[in-house]
């Protein structure tokens, strides 16, 4: 048992501690580090409610051809990837279980990119007549009855138009009359009722186009924005009580010219906006093993960076709209996408970084109505895998879900947490947590310069005119050069536009990329969306650089693979290195109230690698009776799988205060029951 019984005493006057902790290489020894640390639980101020739906999850349940892959997989289709029996046509009861166990309160359908090629048509009907979609829309909606979980549907952007999207509407929500011929359909193929879907996402990530699908189609901000709008509105007309969620730009900050423009335009439709948020930024690189510690703890610097952008979308939306619209972070993970030296992406580090962001979402200061984990079921991110033949792996995130959801009431409580800090360097977009790092603007003496179908000038160092003349390939001419300090976040900002308008097969940009090279360091940033800026647009992108970095390269991106002429301006260019971030806490913790205010729920974290920590818990307003308490942990950010789960109970009749070590790399969940 990890609790030392102190006494009642009289709550101290709150104090600040701010140690900070250099990282260090893990060890499999854990060691005990005793600052003063404390988290004060004021039970009397509430702070807002719980949004339940932050506990939501997505599957994958259409078909991966020429998205994902150049075939066809038709197990996604047929058995939303595991989770529904064809051939009983009922979901499958252990996957049932596991849901109910993890607590998904939402579920997001038919997947993320997968919707670009989804004709929802195919997907309803006799079950005979649909052999690739024997889970389809009226399966999909059954699980989610069967584990009380509200229905979201993403609609495709890219295949059927606003008809077909208010006809969707109507095969879900309407009445079964001679007014709605589909829902008649649907009360003929065996669901009379409605199926009152409130929550509907206009796409998925429709700024990157529809990947290989042929044709080839790509939105600009303002197609997009009018197919919303023509959307919404004949949807709404079949059910006005439905949401309308938008999207904002795929990882590209809340800067994106794509945020205000179809923020502006869709003002009047939107209920909820999306975002995705993806954390460390490791695509596709195998990391070096001197880079494996940094990109391990990229996780734990993630979640209060990640508060801090959502801060920033919170104010676009104000000001793009004239409202206070929630968001809806409808895709959130660790972005490992690599398979070298370990699959992180089921590591301890993304559990955590998942356990800890999930803090984030529930705070209501930052608006956030929804979100949904990447992934639930097999696939590249499930965090349960396999199949009733083999049986189930649950992933270390399994566990982080599982001890949320049943630690969670629904009142948020005030809860101030005194924790030694951890600095942390830097890596892609996660920046560099240190005290002391101001920003800097750096300079950059741009050249001219021409190739085949190209020509460029450079005004002065701020300002350039690009001439493309029927120009087709792919180059990536040199500008200029910046020296840089390591480890520090590199920014690059400037306004475009061009003349004339281009395809979907046009990418023209800005790269900043390590003056080593990227295939030696697969370091560097674009920003490759000014060929569609008919008008002037602000761009802005960042980057922690390596550690090592001492410059960094600046180049054109110039890729085309269909003929364009067309004249570019770019002005107002700047590069500078960034303010550092603060220093990130080591114990974080978020506690809320049972319905009946007799239950306080408190979920701890202990980010730091190398040190459990011991702290008082102490309450201003009310004593405790006892305390159960659950406790997963680890020895290393890539481990795969927890130590185990650690738990017990003690008894504190009239006491209001306990102290509990924390184990390292750790989630502890506790039930305080409360006199």
């Amino acid at each position: 048992m990890n609790f030392n019984y102190s006494g009642d005493r009289k709550i101290k006057h709150a104090f600040v501690v701010l140690l900070i902790i250099t990282f260090l290489s893990c060890s499999t020894i854990e060691k005990e580090y005793n600052p003063e640390a404390r988290i004060l639980i004021n039970t009397d101020v509430i702070t807002g409610k719980v949004q339940p739906f932050v506990f939501g999850q997505n599957i994958e349940a259409a078909d991966p051809k020429d998205i994902h892959s150049p075939d066809h997989n038709y197990t996604l289709g047929r058995t939303g990837d595991g989770l529904w029996d064809p051939e009983n046509m009922q979901p499958q009861p252990q996957i049932v279980a596991a849901a109910i166990e993890t607590g998904i309160t939402m579920l997001r359908y038919p997947g993320g990119c997968l919707v670009h090629n989804f004709d929802w048509h195919n997907a309803v009907g006799q079950v005979h007549e649909r052999p690739n979609f024997t889970f389809g829309i009226d399966e999909y909606i059954a699980f989610c009855r069967s584990i009380n979980a509200e229905p979201l549907i993403t609609c495709s952007a890219y295949t059927g138009g606003p008809e077909d999207m208010a006809d969707l509407v109507e095969y879900c929500n309407a009445p079964a009359s001679e007014n709605f011929p589909w829902a008649m359909k649907r009360a003929q193929w065996g669901h009379p009722e409605p199926y009152n879907v409130i929550f509907w996402e206009m796409g998925n990530e429709s700024d990157h186009g529809n990947h290989d699908i042929k044709p080839s189609r790509k939105h600009s901000p303002e197609s997009y924005s009018d197919w919303v709008n023509q959307s919404a509105e004949l949807m709404k007309a079949v059910d006005p009580d439905i949401k309308i969620g938008v999207l904002t730009g795929t990882g590209t900050g809340p800067a994106d010219p794509w945020n205000s423009t179809v923020l502006k335009r869709t003002a009047g439709q939107t209920d909820f906006v999306v975002v995705h948020t993806y954390a460390v930024n490791l695509w596709g690189k195998e990391p070096a093993l001197n880079e494996i510690p940094v990109v391990l703890q990229a996780a734990m610097a993630s979640p209060d960076q990640i508060e801090g952008m959502l801060a920033e979308y919170i104010k676009i939306i104000k000001e793009n709209t004239g409202r206070n619209i929630p968001m809806a972070i409808t895709e959130y993970n660790a972005a490992y996408v690599q398979e070298r030296p370990k699959l992180y992406r089921f590591s301890v580090a993304a559990a955590l970084f998942s356990g800890d962001y999930i803090r984030v979402l529930l705070n209501p200061g930052n608006q956030i109505q929804m979100a949904h984990y990447w992934h639930f079921i097999n696939g590249y991110w499930g965090m349960l895998r396999g199949n009733t033949e083999t049986g189930y792996e649950k992933k270390p995130a399994y566990e982080i879900f599982r001890l949320w959801t049943s630690h969670t009431g629904k009142s948020i409580v005030s809860t101030v947490t005194e924790s030694p800090l951890i600095e942390f360097e830097g890596w892609g977009k996660v920046k560099a947590a240190k005290a002391g790092n101001a920003a800097e603007d750096l300079s950059i003496q741009l050249h001219n310069g021409n190739g085949h179908g190209y020509q460029w000038q450079a005004k002065d160092n701020q300002s350039l005119s690009l001439q493309l003349d029927n120009y087709t390939g792919e180059n990536y001419p040199f500008l200029g050069s910046i020296p840089v300090n390591g480890g520090r976040t590199v920014r690059l900002c400037f306004e475009s536009r061009i003349n004339s308008k281009t395809g979907t097969k046009t990418r023209l940009g800005i790269d900043v990329i390590d003056s080593r090279g990227w295939d030696k360091t697969r370091s560097g940033f674009t920003i490759d969306s000014i060929a569609n800026d008919l008008d002037w647009q602000q761009h802005r992108a960042e980057m922690a650089c390596l550690k090592d970095c001492t410059g960094m390269r600046v180049s054109f991106r110039l890729i085309s693979e269909e003929p364009i002429t067309a004249d570019v301006e770019i002005r107002n260019l700047k590069l500078s290195m960034v303010e550092d971030a603060p220093p990130y806490p080591a114990l974080t913790s978020f506690a809320s109230l049972s319905e009946d205010k007799k239950n306080l729920y408190l979920v701890v974290f202990n980010k730091h690698h190398d040190f459990k920590m011991t702290a008082s818990v102490e309450f201003a307003s009310c004593s405790i009776e006892s305390v159960d308490y659950q406790s997963i942990s680890a020895n290393e950010l890539d481990a795969m799988t927890w130590n185990g789960l650690d738990h017990g109970e003690l008894t504190l009749p009239g006491t209001r205060q306990f102290t509990y070590t924390f184990p390292k790399l750790s989630m502890t969940a506790f039930s305080i029951k409360l006199e």
